[in-house]
């Protein structure tokens, strides 16, 4: 079942996140940006890996085949690669792309993580960061897959990328925190 939750004004990915998590019913929950950066299409590859059944979440990534568009400038990919990096440092994982948002979830253990994304005007991009590293220290089984990252069909990007970068290393902080007094 597909349920469609608008909110009266952009209040930004994590509240829409959040509102979608709140909302949510089934057995999964699948994020994906509304502007087909990650096609509808490639949903089926999150379902059929998930369905192996040895996984409880699984990332579309495009770095771990290079699938990307040719039209997304160098910078934003080297970002990316850049932020997963430390991130995967942080988290003790490798992860290939930490903030893809393309990405199948088990919905009880979204429903079952508390959520306090940095509070970024139409932003909170780092709150994708934020749920993987929650899942991953309640010891959650994550995968990822390739999956096709092109440019924007609708609408254009929100991002403040030196706001992104401070926000995003703050998380990366709080997550080295996290692991050290989980441990």
């Amino acid at each position: 079942m597909i349920k469609i939750v608008n909110h009266e004004k952009n209040r930004g990915l994590a509240s829409a996140i959040k509102t979608g998590i709140n909302h949510a019913t089934g057995e999964l929950t699948v994020t994906l940006d509304a502007d087909f950066t990650y096609h509808p299409r490639q949903i089926k590859k999150l379902i059929d890996r998930y369905n192996k059944g040895d996984v409880d979440l699984v990332i579309g990534s495009p770095f771990l085949t290079g699938e990307y568009s040719s039209d997304i400038p160098r910078y934003r990919i080297w970002l990316s690669r850049t932020g997963s990096l430390l991130y995967s440092i942080a988290l003790g994982e490798k992860i290939s792309c930490i903030s893809a948002i393309f990405r199948l979830y088990k919905t009880k253990h979204l429903k079952d993580i508390d959520l306090n994304p940095t509070p970024t005007p139409k932003g909170g991009f780092s709150i994708n960061a934020e749920i993987l590293a929650k899942l991953l220290f309640k010891n959650c089984r994550v995968v990822e897959i390739p999956a096709t990252l092109t440019v924007r069909e609708y609408g254009e990007s929100k991002i403040n990328n030196l706001r992104e970068i401070v926000t995003q290393l703050g998380l990366v902080s709080k997550i080295f925190w996290w692991r050290i007094t989980k441990s």
